[in-house]
This record gives structure tokens, C-alpha cells and sequence, in this order.
């Protein structure tokens, strides 16, 4: 009796054991459910692209009927509900925004579980030409759910530089020293950003055309319209006009890193 005890304790797993089993069963479980989720997310991306062009469809029956006008009856944001002119049935979980004008029309297409197409602003774009969804942005009705788009730039008008005709911007590597040039005035610089500006009357007012920088924001070289180039390596604090060059109705300038080349 005590041998056959012995014999069927020495068959079974230790708590050591039991651990490595249950960590593997984990791993493998979590590893099924990243590249299930993966597989759904790859489904919703195609179902996105599919209804994007079910969509075109119904605009082109439209558009067929209608003797080549789109117009604002194809206005249709899903989540608020159907058009009576687009009869189409989006995939589970696919929100649409439609916009258009007499002439074009841009769909977006998007589901928020997807991999690729989760927002408005990564939406899948179809429009009736290359360039319409560049000229017709989403709804006010879906950037009133979805909020600013979180990629666009921002701007601040800088009061400090004056309002005057810029023709010429150019910016150091970092984008804190700036210089620009105005026509029928003076050129101006920055070294924060643009917060403030300084006039640089030291060059002169003239009908400045364009203005380039160095990397660093050191030596920046303008062209003024019938008059002679004139060059700074100091920010702009002194300049030196380049009566080598001649004077000419200059309209551009470029230059290297460096400032060195012009």
C-alpha cells in the first residue's frame, strides 16, 4: 500500500508545472486574440473600401438621372439617418459623410474598429474627380461629432510684424529665426517663432521680391525688385548690398544650407 502511494504521487505535476501550463495557455491565447482582432480590423478596412464605392454608384445613378447635376440633395451624413436618393445599406458599423456641390461630390467612409479607416479625418476619400475631396471638406454635421481634426495646423496672426504686402518668407532649420520681405517696405525678422518682429530699416525700404535663409537663421540674402541683392551674415542686423550682381528686376532667390551659395 505504501509503494502504490508513493508511485501515484510521483506522476503528478508540481505547482512549478502547473504555472508553465497555464502562462503558455496565455500566451497562446492572447496571441489568438491579437491576430483574430487583426483578421476583423482587415475585414472592416475592405468593407469600408466596398461601401465607399457602393455609395459612387448610387451618386452616379443619380447623377445619370438628373442630366449631370449632383447638388445638395446627395447631402447625407449617416449616423443621422437615410437619403432618400442614396439607397444604400451600409456594413455593420461604417459611418458615411456625403458632400457635394452642382459639380462634385466627396464621399468618406469609416468605421472606428477598423485598422486603417477608424476616423473621419483617416476616412477613406472617394471623389467624382482627383481633386474634389480637396476642395469639398467634411460636413458641419460630422465635424460637429468628430471634433477638429487633430492633424491640422493651427495659426495665429502675428500683429507684432505689421500688416504689409509679404511677397518673401524664409525660416531657419528649427523654424525660430524668421525673415521676411514686404513690398514697398522693409524686411523683418524674428528669433522666437514670430512671437515679435523687428524691422530691419538698415536694409532699406524697397519692393523686396523674396528672401532666402541659412539653416541656422544667420545669413539671409533678398532681392528687390530693379535694385541690387543684398545679403546679411548677422540675422539681419547689417547688410550689404551685392552691386556685383547688378541691379535687375530680380524674382527669385535660393540658397544653400549653408548660406554660402546663392
Amino acid at each position: 500500500m505504501h509503494t502504490s502511494l508513493k508511485h501515484l504521487k510521483s506522476n503528478g505535476f508540481t505547482i512549478v508545472e502547473l504555472l508553465i501550463v497555464i502562462v503558455v495557455i496565455g500566451i497562446l491565447a492572447a496571441l489568438s486574440i491579437v491576430a483574430y482582432s487583426g483578421v476583423q480590423g482587415r475585414a472592416r478596412d475592405k468593407a469600408v473600401l466596398s461601401d465607399t464605392d457602393g455609395v459612387a454608384g448610387e451618386l452616379t445613378r443619380y447623377v445619370t438621372k438628373n442630366n449631370g447635376a449632383y447638388g445638395m440633395a446627395l447631402v447625407w451624413y449617416s449616423p443621422n439617418g437615410t437619403n432618400s436618393n442614396i439607397q444604400f445599406s451600409l456594413s455593420s458599423g461604417n459611418i458615411a459623410d456625403v458632400v457635394a456641390n452642382s459639380t462634385d461630390y466627396c464621399i468618406r467612409v469609416f468605421n472606428p474598429n477598423s485598422t486603417t479607416f477608424k476616423t473621419l479625418y483617416t476616412a477613406y476619400q472617394k471623389g467624382s474627380f482627383d481633386s474634389s475631396c480637396t476642395l469639398l471638406g467634411p460636413s458641419s454635421t460630422a465635424i460637429a461629432t468628430a471634433g477638429p481634426n487633430p492633424n491640422a495646423l493651427t495659426w495665429t496672426k502675428r500683429a507684432t510684424a505689421g500688416s504689409s504686402i509679404w511677397t518673401g518668407f524664409s525660416s531657419s532649420s528649427d523654424g525660430n529665426k524668421l525673415a521676411a520681405t514686404a513690398y514697398n517696405g522693409y524686411i523683418a525678422t524674428s528669433t522666437d517663432g514670430g512671437a515679435s518682429w523687428i524691422q530691419r530699416t538698415v536694409a532699406g525700404s524697397k519692393q523686396w521680391r523674396d528672401i532666402v535663409s541659412s539653416s541656422d537663421g544667420i545669413k539671409l540674402a533678398a532681392i528687390p525688385n530693379g535694385d541690387y541683392i543684398s545679403t546679411t551674415t548677422n540675422g539681419g542686423a547689417s547688410w550689404t548690398q551685392q552691386t556685383t550682381a547688378g541691379s535687375h528686376e530680380w524674382t527669385a532667390i535660393a540658397s544653400s544650407s549653408d548660406g554660402v551659395k546663392l
